[in-house]
């Protein structure tokens, strides 16, 4: 029984990935421009997607069980996009998907929900677990605030004043914690992500970044738990060169055989040794190591790296 339980769960999860499909990340900025609608909401209730059925057959009474979307119930609290004059809407969601993360209201939770309406009338969350925002009330107010003025940037003609203002708000957005991820992820010009920038060419966004932004955003470089922010490393290079390169050298002086992988991060970014002989034999001799050479041999590699780059900053 354990086994045909397991069977079908991961004959459910393969059709889920089959009917599922890739997603880019979406970022504040980006549901702004692309929803049809933008609300803030209290969730009243969750019914699940699943249809039950019971017929007869030959005398017997079979029970089945299918799949359908689950759906929120949503209290409208406040209209922030688009035309929704109800005073709650239901919103539905398919969460048997797997990849890509679905949309997953919760009971009793106040959110801020990014929504799409189709021509039966019927609402889902655009870009999926990307649209729903569930936050408390100060934190709202935060997203609310960003909302509003990314709606008025949208409203300017003018390109490239479109984009020095846009650059400013993810500025904004990065430098609180609750909106932080929706400025890091655009001004982390190494993600790829689509920019339309104001001469139709995509540049080094730190050579937009102005003197004022980027002191505001140095904090941000180091955090506690997951180390340096590659993304801000790059952005303030122009701007702090020595500071991030010391920093770049802090983290080699931390790396292990747990976590030599970060090598092929730091180093590249070290762009005052890339011209010097020694570093480009170094890096050469690095590269024909095996995977389990680097983890093994890691510790020797830095120092002699670190003993380059001192003797160059004398």
């Amino acid at each position: 029984m354990k086994y045909l339980i397991t069977l079908a769960a991961i004959f459910m999860g393969s059709v889920a990935c089959v009917h599922a499909y890739p997603i880019a990340p979406r970022p504040l900025r980006l549901l702004v421009k692309e929803s049809q609608h933008i609300i803030v909401g209290y969730v009243i209730n969750v019914q699940d997607g699943f249809i039950r059925s019971d017929k007869i057959e030959n005398g017997k009474l079979i029970s089945s069980t299918s799949f359908g979307p689950e759906i929120a119930t949503i209290k409208v609290l406040e209209n922030l996009q688009g035309g929704i004059t109800a005073d709650s809407i239901r919103v539905e969601s398919y969460v048997n998907v797997i990849c890509p993360e679905p949309a997953r209201y919760q009971k009793q939770t106040w959110v801020i929900a990014f929504l799409d309406k189709d021509e039966y009338g019927r609402y889902s969350t655009h870009a999926l677990s990307y649209g729903l925002k569930t936050l408390n009330q100060q934190d709202i107010a935060i997203y609310k605030k960003r909302i509003r003025e990314m709606q008025q940037i949208l409203t300017i003609n003018d390109e490239r004043v479109k984009f020095t203002e846009t650059i400013e708000w993810l500025v904004k957005c990065a430098e609180i914690e609750v909106t932080r991820r929706e400025g890091l992820t655009e001004l982390n010009s190494g993600q790829g992500y689509v920019w339309l920038y104001p001469d139709g060419k995509k540049r080094d966004l730190s050579t937009l970044v102005n003197t004022n932004q980027a002191a505001r955003l140095k904090p941000l470089l180091i955090n506690a738990q997951t180390g340096i922010n590659w993304g801000i490393a790059d952005l303030l290079y122009s701007a702090y060169p020595g500071e991030i390169e010391s920093c770049l050298i802090e983290n080699l002086n931390t790396i292990n055989k747990t976590n030599y992988l970060s090598i092929a991060e730091s180093v590249p970014r070290l762009k005052s040794l890339h011209h010097l002989p020694e570093v480009k034999q170094l890096v050469k001799e690095y590269n024909l190591l095996s995977f389990d050479e680097r983890k093994e041999k890691c510790g020797e590699w830095i120092k002699k790296l670190i003993a380059v780059y001192k003797m160059n900053k004398k």
